[in-house]
């Protein structure tokens, strides 16, 4: 008789064969990691958009505030442009600033009591999507003063 056999037949009958249990505990457990690790995953890339898109939207603040420094708006312009493009090729993660299905960015321009001028910079953008969680979707509002004075 072989050693199988002899196992076999020497086995309780009531006794339980464990031999998967602990594979389709791995598979249980491994799931739910993963999940974990996605949603992790999916913060910190809406953190990081976030903050591009912050600095994105200063940058152009600050381009606005300096605008009538620049003495044309085609030189204003350029400039925005000029940021834009940076923040689509040079960045690790690019923020896809020439897909209008994506991205989106308007500014305001306010005058206050004849002398403080306020521009709003709104972006707004679709980020990465990562399977099981939706499309990470940022509005970054900035607000930018600038102070007329007579010299």
């Amino acid at each position: 008789m072989s050693t199988g056999l002899k196992n076999w037949m020497n086995k309780n009958a009531f006794q339980a064969d464990e031999s998967g249990q602990s594979i389709i505990e791995t598979a249980f457990l491994l799931g739910v990691v993963l999940l974990v690790v996605m949603a992790f995953l999916s913060l910190g890339s809406a953190y990081y958009y976030r903050t591009n898109l912050h600095h994105m939207t200063s940058n152009i603040a600050r381009i606005l505030t300096l605008s009538d420094i620049q003495a044309d708006s085609s030189q204003t312009q350029q400039s925005i442009n000029d940021v834009l493009e940076f923040y689509e090729t040079d960045l690790l993660f690019p923020i896809y600033t020439s897909d209008t299905n994506r991205f989106s960015i308007s500014w305001e321009e306010e005058t206050l009591d004849l002398v403080y001028t306020v521009y709003v910079v709104q972006a707004e953008y679709e980020g990465l999507s990562i399977p099981f969680f939706p499309p990470i979707e940022l509005i970054v509002r900035t607000f930018s003063l600038k102070i007329e004075t007579e010299l």
